[in-house]
């Protein structure tokens, strides 16, 4: 178990000097932001922190397992937020710079379709690009993973799919209000395609069971009918209510 421990501290560290490395472009004065940089650390920070959450986990008795693990997911969900939240509203010279020129695009596949032809005409650097399209993919990919877990109700994809529409959307337009950022449909597409694929992959039923196999998540609380029919039929009934002694 020591050594599930050792290497939990080690990736839950990395994460730490990770969000420390974000949270400097936002507090050190001339800290440059680099775009291909942060959206790197945006993919390392959850993966380093989620890593060290279950390595934690697999060092701990398995009753204790659920407890230890939400306890370890939140500070790694702070850090993601710190580490997003530079990414979305970080200044980058010229074109970050709060009050900055707006614009937007609101035609799909535009923006993705000029960095793909980019990409092959050599015209952007390939960095570039690759923190445009990947980045954009992952930004949010771990909102499809924390929030079903802390809340139960968005684990219906019903419900979390109108939802995360709504906090892209909110995003955008707020990056377009701030002049931090402009508001472009492929962003939302990007973002969603990454949060619904990584929701569709860890909240598909067979890996529900292996996390409860695991012991990080609860088990089932429903009751199926044929457990209700069990429960009242006159045998089932009768173990919990005695029949009253007859009146002579």
């Amino acid at each position: 178990m020591k050594r599930y421990r050792v290497a939990a501290v080690i990736c839950l560290g990395v994460a730490l000097v990770l969000a420390i490395s974000e949270v400097a472009i936002l507090i050190v004065p001339g800290w440059y932001f680099d775009l291909p940089t942060v959206m790197r650390d945006m993919i390392l920070i959850p993966f380093f922190g989620l890593a060290g959450a279950a390595l934690w986990v697999f060092g701990t008795p398995f009753e204790e397992r659920k407890k230890a693990f939400c306890q370890l997911l939140m500070p790694v969900v702070i850090l993601y937020v710190i580490a997003l939240f530079v990414a979305l509203f970080g200044t980058s010279g010229f074109y970050r710079e709060a009050g900055g020129t707006r614009s937007y695009n609101l035609t799909p596949f535009r923006t993705i379709r000029f960095y793909v032809e980019a990409y092959d005409n050599f015209a952007v650097r390939r960095r570039i690009v690759a923190a445009n399209l990947c980045g954009n993919l992952v930004l949010f990919a771990p909102v499809g993973i924390v929030v079903p877990y802390f809340f139960k109700r968005f684990r219906n994809p019903l419900l979390f799919v109108p939802a995360l529409l709504c906090l892209l959307w909110a995003v955008e337009y707020t990056q377009y209000l701030t002049g931090r950022g402009s508001l472009d449909i492929d962003d939302v597409i990007l973002n969603a395609a990454g949060a619904i694929a990584a929701y569709a992959f860890v909240w598909n039923p067979k890996m529900r069971k292996l996390w409860r196999a695991i012991g990080i998540l609860e088990g089932e609380t429903k009751q199926t009918n044929a457990g209700k029919t069990a429960a009242n039929s006159p045998d089932t009934r009768d173990s919990y209510f005695p029949e009253e002694d007859s009146k002579g």
